[in-house]
């Protein structure tokens, strides 16, 4: 049987609606005249305003030395194969795909249409509880949960319940830098102290805890990474974790801990500062953006009920509703544990391989500061300059982040008793290839030999200018 399809042309412009587009763009310009020429200050609110002028004195991670970069590339061979350890993106080879794609399947089927409706997914929560209660040794119930858009929707999710203008949140440093973005956005100051090999440096707290107060201000929340820090590698020790939950009840503060990389853990018995504290004033972020995938963007906070409350009271539904049940169902089948154990062994061997290395290359030059976990080796300068030595090895094909713009308002990066050598190289290990790694630490200990070489040069010139 033939079927016939009905067509339907479009008229030709008509006299009246051509004056009616001239209305309408004439309605625009007016609009564009108002409304287009207007600044961030102008159109934002005041603490986007104060986070516009903030972000023009501190760029954190965004700092770049652009024109010396730019020259370093280019310098490159186009048939470099450029090796980058600049971000903490897991190896493509290991992200579950397949194990993703079949749960969400296997979610669709059993909930169908739950999982393109409003809600949650529970069996993703009781999943979570059962990794919680595992990997540190204490009860979790799903009112100690809150599910979040990631690391950074967890963080901003705590700093919009915890902090607002006239607060103060002390974050330590180096850290991971949008955190300080995240705070300033809700108006609060942000005040940056050191750490030393234990963790987070409690004098310093103290001092910005005096300092607020003299300002009429309230420091309200103290940001750490306890676990693998980034970007030191530092996991804070028990007696530290202690001493820092005792300073912060005496002050009300609650403690913000960043867990991002908790699940690689290659050696060493980590402090889990939720399992000292029961939750009690101190809100974990997690995240399944290192184990599963960054393009997730599934995560969740954890603590006791009445420290999520603040949480509750303000947010929305955070996460995509299909991902929560692909994920529970991924949990609940047991594979969440036996991807991550896939990634760690690997990750685990590649820290190892890659730390070699690097001490057989350039190991007359460097210190390894090697971690327990996590993603990064933070490579010590001992005499040369830690951004002379990136922008070289920039110009052999390896991308890593220059330790300076690791830290915090008002710290740096600073080397031997302050002189202008020294300084660290952040670098991120896991997406490179064991085979990769061995050449990235080979291109490393080159670029330290032309940097102490074209010391030495310097060295000899100003010798033979001084007779």
């Amino acid at each position: 049987m033939t079927q016939t399809i009905a067509t339907r042309t479009t008229p030709l412009a008509t006299a009246a609606d051509s004056a009616e587009n001239s209305t309408m763009s004439g309605m625009i310009e007016e609009l564009k005249e108002t409304w287009g020429s207007m600044t961030v200050p102008e159109l934002g609110a005041p603490n986007v305003t104060g986070l516009v002028e903030f972000k023009e004195q501190y760029q954190g991670m965004g700092r770049r030395n652009g024109e010396r970069e730019a020259e370093a590339r280019a310098s490159l061979p186009a048939d470099t194969k450029v090796i980058s350890m600049g971000g903490g993106m897991p190896e493509h080879a290991l992200l579950p795909m397949e194990e993703i794609s079949k749960y969400i399947k296997v979610a669709w089927e059993k909930n169908f249409p739950s999982p393109l409706e409003y809600g949650s997914s529970s069996l993703l929560k009781t999943g979570i509880c059962d990794y919680l209660e595992r990997t540190r040794g204490v009860p979790v119930a799903p009112d100690e949960l809150v599910i979040s858009t990631g690391n950074q929707g967890g963080i901003k999710l705590v700093c919009d319940a915890y902090l607002g203008p006239n607060d103060v949140a002390i974050v330590e440093s180096p850290l991971w830098t949008s955190t300080v973005t995240i705070v300033k956005a809700t108006g609060a100051d942000v005040a940056a102290v050191g750490m030393d090999d234990e963790g987070i440096d409690l004098d310093e707290i103290e001092e910005q805890i005096h300092l607020a107060t003299g300002a009429g201000k309230h420091v309200r929340m103290i940001y750490l990474q306890p676990l693998f820090h980034n970007p030191t590698g530092i996991t804070i020790s028990k007696a530290r974790a202690e001493a820092l939950l005792e300073l912060a009840a005496k002050h009300k503060i609650v403690v913000v801990c960043d867990e991002a990389y908790e699940a690689y853990l290659y050696s060493g018995t980590p402090t889990y500062l939720s399992a000292l504290s029961g939750g009690y004033g101190v809100l974990t972020i997690h995240t399944f953006s290192k184990t599963l995938g960054t393009g997730l963007r599934l995560g969740y906070v954890h603590s006791a009920p009445e420290m999520l409350a603040p949480i509750r009271a303000t947010s929305l539904t955070q996460a995509s509703v299909m991902i929560e049940y692909g994920i529970g169902e991924l949990m609940a089948d047991g594979k969440f544990d036996t991807i991550v154990e896939r990634a760690r062994s690997a990750y685990g061997h590649k820290l190892d391989v890659f730390c070699d290395a690097l001490e057989a290359s350039a190991g007359k030059h460097i210190t390894v500061n090697k971690s327990d976990g996590g993603f990064f080796v933070w490579m010590q300068m001992n005499e040369l300059s830690a951004e002379e030595v990136q922008l070289k090895m920039m110009g052999k094909g390896v991308l890593a982040g220059v330790g300076e713009n690791f830290f915090g308002p008002g710290k740096h990066d600073g080397g031997k008793n302050g002189e202008e050598h020294g300084g660290h190289i952040r670098l991120a290990f896991i997406g490179a290839s064991a085979e990769e790694l061995v050449e990235a630490a080979a291109r490393i200990g080159a670029a330290c030999d032309e940097v102490a070489a074209e010391l030495e040069v310097e060295a000899v010139v100003e010798a033979t200018a001084r007779l």
